[in-house]
């Protein structure tokens, strides 16, 4: 009987383990563990940072209307998006850039092209630290210029005299970030870039705004939707007129550094694909993207 006594607890954890086993491979092969039912319909979304706020809601709202479809969602940068939509492992690529020559030859040698759909409008806001406020309202395109490309303004003294300290400037990889390609391509007019030497490239756009509000010699570039009360967004000085990126400059894009964001399928995508597009473009839909403080793409008055 005290041998037994003593070995119950190993025997009980020995039928624990075996009933494990038993219940995973009852999963595997019965499918009663299996996230998705036969009948769904299943999308794969490739969420560009700066469209996340917006698609998040826009996915949850789609299933709510439509129980049996099931869409999974990856936050990626728009570059990353676009490359898995060629490779197939997503069905839609929401990205704030357009798909570049590159994209384009790797679709065609998969013997396929891009259908793009216009779905908001954002812009990408030049971002200082906070202590700033008082001293840096605006800068011109030469400016910015010197500052991030050619190092020719390296301390603020050279912005504003009340002021000292050299420039850290933070930037993004423009083979991801549309951000990056938006300013890149705006500020050396489709030019070859080079960033100044000592410049910090950064993954994200999160990394991005951390990191410059705990810097006050900091200057950025990232989408507004990204801006809080930790830093600053200035104007852009365009044809000697400071432009500010308010909403009502980025929808008649006077402000310069406006972009499009787009949802961009394959064009062979079916009709589950295309159902999901339509929806975000709805006038219901555009209505929550204006909420989310984006421009709509579609006049929803």
């Amino acid at each position: 009987m005290s041998f037994l006594f003593l070995c119950r607890p190993w025997m009980n954890k020995i039928l624990c383990i075996c009933f494990g086993v038993a219940v995973f491979i009852a999963f595997l092969f019965l499918g009663i563990g299996n996230f998705y039912h036969e009948e769904d319909v299943v999308i794969r979304l490739g969420e560009g940072s700066t469209l996340y706020p917006f698609l998040s809601v826009g996915v949850l709202e789609y299933m709510k209307n439509y129980p049996n479809v099931v869409i999974s969602t990856s936050q990626d940068s728009s570059g990353t998006s676009i490359k898995k939509l060629i490779r197939g492992d997503v069905d839609i690529s929401g990205a704030s850039r357009l798909p570049n020559d590159n994209d384009i030859k790797e679709a065609e040698d998969g013997g396929f092209g891009f259908d793009v759909f216009h779905v908001a409008t954002d812009a990408v806001a030049i971002v200082v630290h906070r202590s700033k406020f008082d001293y840096v309202e605006a800068l011109s395109k030469g400016q910015l210029r010197g500052i991030f490309f050619e190092g020719t303004i390296n301390n603020w003294s050279e912005i504003n005299s009340n002021l000292s300290g050299e420039i850290n400037v933070f930037v993004r990889d423009p083979e991801v970030s549309g951000a990056a390609t938006l300013f890149n391509k705006i500020l050396l007019d489709e030019g070859n870039f080079e960033y100044v030497n000592d410049s910090i490239l950064f993954n994200s756009n999160l990394e991005v705004v951390s990191s410059l509000a705990s810097d006050p010699n900091g200057i950025a570039y990232i989408p507004l939707f990204f801006v809080n009360n930790k830093i600053k967004a200035i104007s852009y000085i365009n044809d000697n007129v400071s432009v500010y990126p308010t909403i009502e400059n980025i929808m008649d894009f006077s402000y310069p550094l406006t972009r499009k964001m787009y949802l961009i399928v394959r064009n062979s995508s079916g009709e589950r694909v295309g159902n999901f597009v339509d929806f975000m473009l709805s006038p219901q839909e555009q209505r929550m993207i204006k909420e989310r403080g984006f421009v709509p793409a579609i006049n929803i008055e």
